[in-house]
């Protein structure tokens, strides 16, 4: 979203572990699923660098059209070349493409930084405008229970690339009023002897599914289905991410 200017140069090596590919499958055939068919045309609000798309496209879908509000990250996304893949800067609640899709997807928490309920019904209200009747959208999200159970940490990741060291240390401050948690991203980056820092503060906010249904039914769409990301398990306190899928009638 917003929030990312200087960590987007970073990304893609911060995330070099991340499984694509699985995450990719996994959203694809909860599509399938519910649609009975592999979507052709899919939206991606809150696409961040297309790391999911050459997943997406190699396993049927035939056109994808990525949004973010963040310029470095498109730039980032539209350098890949993918054949089948458009970007386009916007905010995601205030999406005019003036067209329909098969399905949505929002991946990476795109749900929780809409820190407020305002925000996620505009969302939601965005996303159904651009679904054809029948389409889906799927979207993870930050799950309240297990978040207040499991607790935010402090954490530290490091990675390495081309002539370069790059730390980032991860700290969180809880706002229980707003249901948020405020991490702030320390950079230190080490590279020929040199070494700088900057750090960026994104609020993510974690749903209740009482919210989340209220949300959705509001906003027209029907037979919410909530299970743990990447697994199909039913969300319980251990499960910090989980994910949702919702038709258009």
């Amino acid at each position: 979203m917003s929030n990312f200017l200087e960590y987007a140069r970073y990304y893609d090596l911060l995330y070099q572990g991340k499984d694509y590919e699985a995450e990719s499958r996994y959203a694809l055939e909860a599509l399938r699923r519910r649609m009975g068919r592999t979507p052709q045309t899919l939206l991606d609000m809150g696409c961040g660098t297309g790391q999911h798309h050459a997943a997406l496209l190699r396993e049927g879908v035939a056109q994808i059209v990525g949004i973010d509000r963040s310029e470095q990250m498109l730039a980032i996304a539209g350098a890949k070349g993918l054949h089948g893949a458009s970007y386009h800067l916007a905010d995601l609640r205030d999406l005019e493409l003036d067209r329909e899709f098969d399905a949505i997807v929002s991946l990476f928490h795109v749900a929780s930084y809409m820190t407020d309920y305002d925000a996620l019904d505009e969302y939601l209200y965005s996303a159904r405008r651009h679904l054809r009747p029948g389409g889906v959208l799927a979207f993870d999200f930050w799950y309240g229970p297990a978040v207040i159970h499991l607790k935010p940490e402090t954490r530290v990741l490091r990675r390495t690339g081309p002539g370069l060291e790059l730390t980032r240390i991860s700290e969180s401050e809880w706002d229980f009023n707003q249901s948020q948690v405020k991490v702030r991203f320390e950079m230190i980056l080490r590279s020929e002897g040199e070494q700088a820092s900057f750090s960026e503060t994104h609020p993510m906010r974690y749903w209740f599914l009482p919210e989340l249904e209220r949300a959705l039914a509001e906003n027209g769409f029907q037979n919410p289905v909530f299970t743990e990301w990447l697994t199909q398990k039913p969300l319980s306190l251990e499960s910090w991410n989980g994910f949702a899928t919702a038709t258009k009638p």
